[in-house]
Parts: structure tokens; sequence; C-alpha cells
């Protein structure tokens, strides 16, 4: 049997929630024949949660990055300097 479909077919995991349902789905079709609905539908699951999985990992490390760069380049103003950098006096 072979399955074609003309019209792509996209699986968006949006929240975390999702994923779990599509992780248990993928736990349900495992070991689906081949050239089968199910298989189809099980590959398009894994694909979704393996972006799902990219995106959030992405998203940790841009935010672990930023966290770092914040605490590298913050300047350390102590109430002086910044009162001198203000008016000029030193107090």
């Amino acid at each position: 049997m072979t399955i074609s479909i003309s019209i792509p077919v996209n699986i968006e995991i949006r929240s975390q929630v999702e994923r779990d349902v599509a992780m248990s789905l993928v736990q349900k079709l495992s070991g689906a024949p081949e050239d089968t609905a199910e298989e189809f539908r099980l590959l398009m699951l894994i694909e979704a949660i393996e972006v799902w999985d990219a995106k959030r990992e992405q998203e940790q490390a841009a935010s672990r990055s930023s966290d770092a760069l914040l605490l590298v380049w913050m300047p350390m103003v102590v109430r002086q300097d910044w009162l001198y950098l203000r008016t000029g006096y030193r107090g």
C-alpha cells in the first residue's frame, strides 16, 4: 500500500503539553507497519518533536549566553564614580 498526499502536512508543537501528547502517540504508534497511515503519522510526530526540542534547546542556550554577557559586560560603578560621571564632583 502506498500513501500519496498531494498537500503537505505540517504538525507544529506549540507547548510542552502538546509535546507530551505527541510523545504518548509516538509510543502507541511505534511498530506501525511500513507504508501505512500510522507509519506516516508516526514519522510526522517524531519530526515535530525533534523540531520542538531543537527550538527549546536554542532558546535555552540563547538565554544562558545573554545572562553570561550581561554579567561580563555590566560595569561596576560605585556611588562616587557615578556622581563624578554625572556632575564632575569628587566629594
